[in-house]
């Protein structure tokens, strides 16, 4: 599938195509004006783009899209990924703001949901029954009021919200104290990478919308492609006794949202049988230790405003609060078959 064919028109004088390593710096500054709109600062980068791109085996031509207008410039963005192969997916779409209310958005609406739809029908036969709904999902900037209106006036509805904190390492100092039975080391590459990611997998079994990752996958957006990757950002909590990782802090260098370096916590992690002992909380506190050490004067990450564990209140706890907020939307493309009701008739 070169390129997507809904129902939806593009408007005179523009079209869709694949899109190419080539459009990165274009496909920013759509971004960047989109975000400029809608938060009065734009965060995208090249870098932070081909962070995506250049995944190994992905295909451009199944994945990514830009429209272009007459001089070929272009004007409006398009990707989708699956989360559980061929059930839902999740895209993001951006129309720089000078081409705005020309029925661009709603075109890139419908394009995506077409081609969710034949992913699905690829992978499963079409009008096979599912064991779980198909659907459509995007995520926008709580600020940004006019994608939202776009994205209600076609069906798709708010289902969660997406939280970016950050906490200041000047003012909160606190020592960490390693529970009893465990200790804390570096990550280790060559003897702990698929241990490592085995914790992950486990640990994200819980969190919305989780799609199992291979380990190269994982080692790709962790390891590989991280500007600047330190294994002393990783910490590793090791069970003295079964010599099994308990939990773990993965954090790296972030300059998304200004010049000065801060500290990211890519992940936290803590396997089912090690939680309700406080280790996510002495976790985070290594990793902020580890920032302060580099002379990073604040730290950041993002986490699921309505997960399960309630792992952002946790880190309101620890002096974190939100910068930002995005918000989830969602689009049921096809029900999943309701399950037969016993009749209670007699006769």
């Amino acid at each position: 599938m070169s390129v997507p064919t809904g129902d939806a028109a593009l408007p005179p004088g523009f079209q869709f195509r694949a899109a190419t390593m080539a459009d990165i710096p274009a496909v920013v500054a759509v971004w960047r004006a989109e975000e400029e709109a809608a938060d009065g600062a734009a965060h995208t980068s090249e870098g932070g783009i081909a962070y995506y791109w250049r995944q190994p085996g992905r295909d451009f031509s199944a994945n990514y899209w830009v429209v272009v207008d007459e001089q070929a410039r272009v004007v409006g963005v398009l990707d989708a990924f699956d989360h559980a192969p061929g059930t839902s997916a999740e895209f993001t779409a951006a129309v720089h703001p000078a081409f705005h209310g020309r029925g661009i958005g709603s075109a890139l609406l419908a394009q995506v949901e077409q081609v969710v739809s034949a992913r699905c029908d690829a992978r499963h036969g079409t009008g096979t029954s599912l064991a779980a709904p198909l659907a459509a999902q995007t995520k926008v900037s709580s600020t940004h009021g006019a994608a939202q209106r776009l994205f209600r006036a076609h069906g798709y509805a708010h289902v969660r919200d997406w939280r970016e904190m950050t906490i200041d390492l000047t003012t909160d100092v606190r020592p960490v104290e390693v529970p009893d039975g465990l200790r804390f080391a570096d990550f280790r590459p060559e003897q702990d990478a698929r241990a490592v990611w085995e914790t992950a997998e486990e640990a994200w079994q819980d969190h919305y919308n989780h799609t199992p990752a291979s380990f190269e996958t994982f080692m790709y957006y962790r390891v590989d492609a991280v500007e600047h990757f330190d294994n002393g950002l990783w910490i590793i909590a090791w069970d003295d006794d079964t010599n099994e990782i308990a939990g773990m802090c993965l954090c790296r260098i972030d300059r998304a949202r200004g010049p000065e370096p801060r500290g990211w916590v890519s992940l936290l992690a803590v396997r089912r049988a090690w939680r309700g002992r406080g280790l996510g909380n002495t976790l985070m506190q290594a990793g902020f230790a580890a920032f302060r050490a580099r002379g990073w004067q604040h730290a950041g990450l993002s986490v699921d405003g309505n997960s399960i564990t309630r792992a952002d209140r946790l880190y309101e706890r620890m002096g974190m609060h939100e910068v930002h907020r995005s918000v989830i939307f969602e689009k049921v493309l096809r029900e999943a078959p309701q399950p037969a009701v016993a009749s209670t008739a007699t006769i």
